[in-house]
Order: structure tokens, then C-alpha cells, then sequence
């Protein structure tokens, strides 16, 4: 099974977008650990691996865009808040259209810098 495909609802049980996508800021921020992300979404060890990845890529998305914005001049927490803005909608957008069945996991991994699975 993979993330993805439950997202997508090709897989069972499927993965709601919105409870993802906010638990994997929480992940992120640390509000929740890893573990309590895996349980509530009943991930097997490969879908673990697979967040572990997307956890990794949304992150250095982040702090590349934060470092960027911060290199021309705005203040680090304001542009630690905006990279994470653009990185959530470019998130949301990706799995909201897998869930819709218009994109292939291999377009929304390029999209978050990823290599294909």
C-alpha cells in the first residue's frame, strides 16, 4: 500500500486529505510525534518510509524558501510563515487533486522535489 493511493481512494482504508495534511504540520511542528502520526493513520512500515519522505521534502521546502526570503531582507519568522504558506498550498493543491484522480504520484512527488517512487 502507499500514502498515495489511499489518498487517491484507490487503496483501503483511505486517507482523508485534510486530516493528512494538517497532521503532517503538526509532525512538522512537533505538536505530534511520528508514531502518533503513523497509528492514527494505520501506516504500515513502507507508508512510514513513504511519510518519512514527505515529511523530509516538505521540510527542506520550507527552510529553502524561509532562507531565500530571509536572504532578501525579511525578517526569519515572517519568512518562515510565508515559505510555510506557499509550501501548504502547494501541498494541499497536490493532494487534493490526488484525491480527484487528476494527478500521478510521480507528478505530485516532482512537485514537492522528490524523485519518483
Amino acid at each position: 500500500m502507499s500514502i498515495f493511493k489511499r489518498i487517491e481512494g484507490t487503496e483501503e482504508p483511505k486517507i482523508p486529505v485534510w486530516p493528512i495534511m494538517m497532521d503532517f504540520a503538526r509532525v512538522l511542528d512537533n505538536e505530534i510525534t511520528f508514531q502518533h502520526f503513523a497509528e492514527k493513520h494505520k501506516l504500515n512500515q513502507a507508508e512510514q518510509a513513504e511519510a518519512s519522505e514527505y515529511l523530509t521534502a516538505i521540510g527542506g521546502l520550507v527552510t529553502a524558501r524561509a532562507t531565500a526570503l530571509a536572504g532578501i531582507g525579511i525578517p526569519v519568522q515572517l519568512a518562515t510563515i510565508m515559505a510555510r504558506g506557499t509550501v501548504d498550498n502547494q501541498l494541499r493543491y497536490g493532494l487534493l487533486r490526488a484525491e480527484q484522480g487528476t494527478i500521478t504520484e510521480a507528478a505530485l512527488r516532482s512537485t514537492l522535489g522528490m524523485s519518483a517512487p
